[in-house]
């Protein structure tokens, strides 16, 4: 039997304001599909922009706190350290936040943070976090419909669904509201919360 793929936020293009300024990632489960897709929105981000891609650049974090935090110390030893930081997930966020304060670091003055996903809760942090922010209940519902249809058909062929997923601009990332709103060279324009593809 045919496995149906779960529905996705669209993984492998972030959204294209996220994409100038970061220049380091925390990596998260390495051969997960949205790790990978990740990565390569990643990569195809810092094409569109000129940026060369450094592997050294990207950091194992495991899709955790403990694994972020240990991730980002990593990368503030290295010769270049980071002005920027992508977590891949809520708890990679927190670890990456312990790690940045251990250091003494101040986000966005020493370093600019975007996390993905978003939370309830990513406005309280001072400053708050910028998030590319994916429709959760959304992927729920889709892959409930496509388990639905796979039982109804067993026979139907696979098939992907990506969901759009948002740019939410909060203070982390160091970039006044006023210039993301303007378009990028080459994109539509995007404003605050956006759907992005």
């Amino acid at each position: 039997m045919r496995r149906e793929r779960p529905p996705r936020r669209t993984a492998g293009r972030p959204p294209r304001r996220s994409r100038p300024h970061p220049h380091r990632t925390g990596r998260g489960l390495p051969g997960l599909s949205t790790t990978i897709e990740r990565i390569a929105g990643y990569r195809a981000g810092l094409e569109r922009h000129g940026l060369p891609f450094r592997p050294g650049l990207l950091a194992e974090g495991h899709s955790e706190a403990r694994g972020a935090e240990d991730a980002v110390h990593r990368l503030l030893d290295s010769p270049e350290p980071p002005t920027a930081i992508i977590t891949a997930n809520n708890a990679m966020t927190i670890g990456a936040l312990r790690a940045l304060r251990t250091a003494g670091l101040s986000v966005p003055d020493d370093l600019a943070l975007v996390c993905f996903d978003d939370f309830s809760w990513a406005d309280v942090f001072s400053p708050g976090l910028t998030a590319i922010s994916q429709p959760s209940r959304e992927v729920g519902a889709t892959a409930v419909r496509l388990l639905l249809e796979r039982l109804e058909n067993p026979g139907r062929p696979p098939r992907t669904v990506r969901l759009p997923c948002a740019f939410v601009h909060r203070t982390s990332c160091g970039c006044v509201a006023e210039a993301l709103d303007r378009p990028l060279p080459g994109t539509p324009g995007i404003a605050g919360k956006d759907p992005v593809s």
